[in-house]
């Protein structure tokens, strides 16, 4: 993509985000790296905090996840393995913690360039976590084969490993150049692949989350008091403002992974 317009990364974080953050009282999210050296050091890091200036995940609106990788991308040397396992375990582990709690679910943005690594361990994980609150969304950047990944979108049959079999389908996968282009070679607006992008990866996660509620037989809250407290206004993203469009995207290459938590079971993103 030309260097006036978003790269491909920001075009799916800000596609998905761009939603969350309007179920999210905080506006905070939970954002890592992963398959990297850090700064002084040698090792390569499975998983790790996004923000590395504060050395935190806990990263304040969509700006500021912008930020933190921005920053993490000129200050980290990227290393394979593509491993999802890891960072699917560390969300999952955190959403084994609300299940006994109907108002909070979690979304786990996989972003990535490198096709998957570590499939075996990666099926199981998903299995795991099945009965959690916890959806999955998938995004390939770039021009890799990602055929495999459809092994985890299972939309038509319960994902299976041996014996095992997931409690109900918690994956969404796509690649974001089915939606860069308008079948003519000619790019789209940001803008327009953003809304695209968002309505794709996010059609399933109503169903997901209500599939979840139901499962564990929770009701709804009052549609008059879906939150504890009242969320704050959604903050103002010149980016994604048609008349104030900034180039200030780096190289793309990063791959990141996002938890978003979505406090309400009563109002999920709907298309």
């Amino acid at each position: 993509m030309s260097a006036d317009r978003p790269n491909q990364y920001e075009l799916a974080l800000r596609s998905v985000l761009s939603i969350c953050q309007h179920y999210n009282s905080s506006k905070t999210f939970e954002a890592f790296g992963f398959g990297a050296k850090l700064p002084h050091q040698q090792s390569v890091s499975a998983i790790f905090p996004l923000d590395l200036v504060h050395g935190t995940s806990q990263v304040v609106g969509i700006n500021g996840v912008m930020s933190a990788y921005r920053h993490a991308l000129q200050n980290v040397q990227l290393y394979g393995p593509t491993n999802f396992a890891p960072i699917i375990d560390t969300v999952a582990n955190k959403a084994q913690n609300m299940i006994h709690d109907s108002a909070r679910y979690q979304i786990l943005l996989i972003i990535t360039d490198g096709i998957i690594s570590d499939m075996h361990a990666t099926i199981r994980s998903i299995i795991n976590a099945s009965g959690l609150p916890l959806s999955i969304i998938i995004i390939g950047v770039g021009n890799e084969d990602f055929e495999k990944m459809h092994e985890l979108d299972s939309d038509d049959t319960l994902l299976q490993q041996d014996s095992r079999i997931a409690q109900r389908d918690i994956v969404q996968f796509v690649t974001i150049r089915e939606f860069l282009n308008n079948g003519r070679g000619l790019y789209l607006d940001p803008d327009v692949v953003q809304e695209n992008l968002a309505r794709e990866v996010l059609y399933e996660v109503p169903g997901q989350l209500t599939g979840y509620m139901k499962q564990r037989g929770y009701q709804p809250r009052p549609v008059e008091t879906p939150w504890a407290r009242d969320s704050p206004p959604p903050e103002y993203d010149p980016v994604l403002d048609v008349s104030g469009r900034r180039a200030t995207a780096p190289a793309p290459g990063f791959q990141m992974p996002v938890a978003q938590e979505m406090p309400s079971a009563s109002a999920p993103p709907m298309y």
